[in-house]
């Protein structure tokens, strides 16, 4: 008798266009219906499937045309997407993914100090050294901040900024202070004196972002207002500035800030800055350089 009951059952799964769960009165227009109380008070929601990649590859291998429309909730990494098979193309179309959440932010420090701030943006490389006290021309601290900077003098010195991480950062940037020293009052930055940004992400293929040149024996100290900045591009084509007079040079004549923003969101980040001059009476000082991640 029960097996006779068990049949009509099942025989009649086959016989009913629609399946309900939790409800008694499945909608006509379904073949499935599902109702959220599953209980006294208690609701419950629809689960689809959820795979990684390894986990969607196994289902692929077994995908058929007919299979057009079938749905996953796909999770493998920061990525989380519902999904639905697209079997004219053959492919998995994203429905809806989860926002990736952003890091929190970091902010990298160079001051060239004897115990620099910290998280340190490491160097290596570069012909230069720390510069302390003041220079000659202007009479002025050769730093922006604390008691040390970083000089480079008759030099065409480099200094590479250890990889940094920016995956998952919208606006990350970088910053520092110049300045143009000279030990004698006929000396400064000339036009083929220059302070270079270059960038990477492969270590390999770098491209100049923007660069800061000297005129006519240019001199200023890290009091200056001018800013020299550019968005990256990685185009290899940087955005150029240079004093528009020689000499002494103060406030919106002195670029004393170097900016470069819209970093690349890369697993590896690669800089550099150059500086270049040709006398041992020229200074080229850097302080107080700062990658920002937000």
């Amino acid at each position: 008798m029960k097996k006779i009951a068990f049949l009509l059952l099942f025989v009649s799964g086959f016989l009913s266009a629609q399946v309900g769960i939790n409800t008694t009165s499945p909608s006509p227009a379904s073949v499935l219906h599902l109702e959220s109380l599953n209980g006294s008070n208690t609701h419950g929601g629809f689960m689809p499937p959820v795979v990684d990649q390894a986990g969607r590859d196994s289902i692929n291998a077994a995908i058929t045309a007919a299979d057009d429309g079938m749905m996953i909730y796909y999770s493998d990494g920061t990525t989380r997407c519902v999904q639905f098979y697209n079997a004219q193309d053959g492919v998995w179309v994203d429905f809806y993914c989860m926002p990736i959440p952003a890091p929190p932010s970091l902010t990298y420090y160079q001051d060239f100090e004897i115990v620099p701030n910290t998280p340190t943006l490491t160097f290596t490389g570069g012909f230069g050294s720390t510069s302390t006290g003041n220079g000659s021309f202007p009479n002025s601290p050769m730093y922006s901040e604390g008691t040390q900077g970083y000089v480079v003098s008759n030099s065409d010195s480099t200094i590479s900024f250890n990889p940094i991480t920016t995956v998952g950062f919208v606006n990350t940037s970088l910053s520092f202070d110049l300045a143009s020293f000279a030990d004698t009052s006929g000396n400064g930055a000339d036009g083929s004196d220059v302070v270079e940004v270059l960038v990477s992400t492969d270590n390999a293929t770098w491209s100049s972002e923007v660069t800061v040149n000297g005129n006519n024996n240019a001199k200023w100290d890290f009091s200056g207002t001018a800013v020299a900045s550019a968005s990256y591009d990685g185009d290899n084509t940087p955005t150029n500035y240079a004093p528009t007079s020689g000499g002494n040079l103060t406030g919106a004549n002195a670029y004393s800030k170097v900016t470069l923003s819209n970093l690349p969101s890369v697993p590896t980040l690669y800089l550099q800055i150059r500086m270049r001059n040709t006398d041992t009476n020229e200074n080229w000082v850097i302080d107080n350089v700062i990658l920002s991640l937000n």
